[in-house]
């Protein structure tokens, strides 16, 4: 009878989102659990180092340690490399378990990877990124020619790039020691860059930076809630790169900066998404092992018009939309995983509240 009730509040949204999930071939559930690992703790010793090494006897990580784990493929170890820059308060995790992952349907898609990077976004008491988040003036940058993008998070990816290439270039060391001369198949290092909000724009940063300037080769990036990141020059750059951007709702987030001040979305492929409240009511009834696809719904915004029809997809907004990407993951998750970590919270560099 509750199912009932609520699909039918829901009946209008599930109009619009006219796709479900299970028509889709990408893993949503594995993708935005590796997005959100970048608020987690890596440290070596700690409670997910041990338990993605194989060497603790409890989950005490709990589900999100659990579903990242599926997301290797239930690899009993997984290499973590975490990078943080205490100035400009970002940070970032590399994983591999050495082995190709496979995030959609087909094995031989060139989407898939073996280095997942996942980039942090802003947490509601980081009050440096918050003041960058808000300066919304299109800057000259140096990544590509004619590029222009937002100052602020421009400034956290320089604050990060050098130690991203670092941890880039220890993680493909551990997928070319699974290279034998007896191997009937040698995996080659491949990336998938992920992030979620202003991490969505430090994926976006990096990519072009590791595939135009390093050399490296990216899969794919894909980014949930992101904000806009630059212009029209900087789009086309990006887009050189297979990007998919995944957008819940009424998150207001993706919708910023605004196109009028010559902004424009990242992602090749835009999927606006909503989730069946039914869903949300079952797991709060304590259901377990629910098939998410089953919920899921999309609508795809695709080509050069995608960011002008995703714009205008939906006139009111709700912040509680932006915390709703992650599948299966509860909210004390973050605790759990040691997301509440002294260095997670406090920046000690006081002079980093006055710049820019």
């Amino acid at each position: 009878m509750l199912d009932s009730i609520i699909s039918l509040f829901s009946s209008y949204a599930l109009s619009t989102f006219d796709r479900p999930w299970v028509d889709n071939k990408f893993r949503y559930q594995a993708l935005s659990t590796i997005a959100f690992s970048s608020v987690c703790d890596f440290s070596k010793g700690g409670v997910v180092f041990n338990e993605l090494q194989g060497s603790s006897t409890i989950n005490a990580c709990g589900e999100s340690c659990s579903l990242l784990k599926d997301a290797f493929g239930g690899s009993s170890s997984i290499s973590s490399f975490q990078s943080y820059s205490l100035t400009d308060h970002v940070s970032m995790v590399t994983l591999t378990s050495g082995d190709d992952v496979y995030l959609e349907t087909s094995v031989n898609s060139n989407l898939n990877g073996n280095i997942f990077m996942s980039f942090r976004g802003t947490f509601v008491w980081d009050l440096v990124n918050k003041r960058r988040n808000s300066i919304m003036t299109l800057t000259l940058i140096s990544i590509c020619e004619g590029c222009a993008a937002q100052i602020g998070p421009y400034k956290n990816f320089v604050a990060l790039r050098f130690v991203v290439l670092k941890d880039l270039n220890t993680a493909e060391k551990v997928v070319l020691a699974k290279r034998t001369s007896s191997c009937s198949y040698c995996p080659l290092p491949k990336v998938v860059v992920v992030g979620m909000s202003m991490g969505g724009q430090l994926a976006n940063f990096n990519s072009i930076y590791l595939s135009q300037q390093q050399g490296k080769t990216i899969s794919a990036v894909y980014t949930f809630g992101s904000p806009r990141v630059g212009n029209s020059v900087f789009a086309k750059f990006i887009k050189k790169i297979p990007n998919k951007q995944i957008a819940y709702y009424r998150d207001p987030v993706p919708h910023m900066p605004p196109r009028f001040l010559g902004y424009r979305t990242m992602g090749t492929d835009i999927y606006w998404i909503y989730v069946d409240p039914v869903f949300y009511a079952r797991e709060a009834r304590g259901e377990h092992d629910l098939k998410y696809e089953q919920y899921l719904h999309y609508k795809l915004f695709s080509g050069e018009s995608s960011d002008n029809a995703f714009s205008s997809a939906v006139t009111f907004y709700s912040f509680h939309d932006h915390q709703r990407y992650f599948i299966g993951i509860t909210d004390d998750s973050m605790a759990t995983c040691g997301g509440f970590r002294d260095k997670f919270l406090l920046n000690t560099k006081g002079t980093s509240l006055f710049l820019s």
